[in-house]
């Protein structure tokens, strides 16, 4: 409850997985896919956010999405949880109001927390996600919602790794991209063409009856026969299915999971998609535009810039990936090492190193030791 003038608040969030936080129905903050990517046996990152604006008079709600994330994704060709096997997925936050007549208010995760299972059934880096939004529960994170049925949170015991702020970019959405075209194929599945080679997600308009299982799987490029080649994805499934509820015009986009694409085969639409029916989003960790630009006489030679920038924009995303698309996606210090140079002429990347070189740091063995990816999967 909120009677008096509020002055200030702030909301301090972090997970062992991933989150999206919510306060009365709206989501807190753009950053997507957070807390980063850390060596999670060391480390993790709390996000802060202002959300003063944000504060009602009256009941307020805190709500959040809990998911996999990096933390709890099986990760590597191997396909191993090599952090999982320090806890369950967790969330930490706390509300800090201050009032204007100096009091001051602090509302914390705990047990009077309640629980429920939400849409998402599934959801990993490399596998994609599933979402049934017949499960979705209307108001859930706004006042008034009943939740008798929601179980109590439970607690549990902070592990003995370090809780720092956030000291790099957030992830976020920092462009849209629109298909070229829609083709269809036999057996009614459908393929859009981005146009571009992009890392992110897709967002999705579909109308149907309830039940309608949609399905979008993403590959960079195409077999001679026109179908989605996948075979360099390897055990990555990259694959994300959408259950619609039977309400109207339903839009869908991923909460834990990114794929790299060019390419969506969308199956089991409800009618015939058109170019509207999907868009696709940028996402990564690179804020702002490149800070120069270069024109030359050849278009070959600007062509070769402006993919250059979008395989940055491709693998700056919380660490500096070696890939967007196959079942690695890992922060590489020989490929950093390789383009560290380039990166810092094409985009601010001050904060971004500052954070990664934490990583490095963290990563480091009993003796002393860097490893071959920042954070540290381990590749044998």
């Amino acid at each position: 409850m909120v009677s008096k003038g509020v002055r200030s608040a702030r909301l301090y969030v972090t997970a062992l997985g991933s989150y999206r936080m919510y306060l009365n129905g709206r989501q807190v903050g753009a950053d997507v896919l957070t807390p980063d990517f850390t060596e999670y046996r060391k480390r993790v990152v709390y996000q802060t956010y202002d959300v003063t604006a944000m504060i009602a008079q009256g009941p307020n709600v805190i709500g959040a999405i809990l998911g996999d994330g990096w933390y709890a994704s099986a990760m590597s060709w191997y396909g191993k949880r090599f952090f999982f096997g320090s806890g369950p997925t967790r969330l930490l936050a706390q509300l800090e109001i201050n009032y204007r007549d100096g009091s001051r208010r602090v509302v914390g995760t705990d047990n009077t927390w309640r629980t429920s299972a939400s849409p998402v059934l599934y959801s990993e880096i490399y596998g994609g996600e599933v979402q049934d939004a017949r499960l979705e529960q209307p108001g859930w994170n706004q006042p008034g919602f009943q939740d008798d049925r929601w179980t109590p949170a439970v607690e549990s015991g902070a592990p003995p790794i370090a809780v720092s702020a956030q000291i790099g970019p957030p992830v976020r959405v920092t462009g849209v991209v629109q298909p070229k075209s829609v083709t269809p194929r036999p057996g009614g599945s459908y393929i859009f063409d981005m146009g571009q080679n992009m890392v992110g997600w897709v967002k999705l308009r579909a109308s149907g009856p309830a039940g309608t299982r949609i399905r979008l799987q993403f590959a960079e490029i195409l077999k001679p026969d026109g179908g989605i080649y996948v075979e360099n994805l390897r055990g990555a499934n990259a694959t994300d299915v959408f259950v619609l509820a039977g309400r109207g015009e339903e839009v869908f986009t991923p909460y834990f999971t990114f794929h790299g694409f060019r390419y969506v085969e969308v199956a089991g639409y409800p009618g015939t998609p058109t170019l509207a029916s999907l868009t696709g989003e940028v996402v990564n960790s690179l804020a702002g535009e490149p800070t120069a630009r270069l024109a030359t006489s050849s278009g070959l030679v600007n062509r070769f810039y402006e993919v250059g920038l979008w395989g940055q924009r491709g693998n700056f995303l919380s660490i500096p990936t070696d890939c967007p698309q196959r079942d690695e996606r890992l922060g590489w210090t020989g490929d950093a090492a390789v383009f560290w140079r380039t990166g810092a002429y094409n985009f601010d990347i001050a904060a971004f190193t500052t954070k990664w070189m934490q990583d490095v740091l963290d990563t480091r063995t009993g003796e002393g030791a860097f490893t071959n990816t920042a954070p540290n999967v381990p590749l044998m």
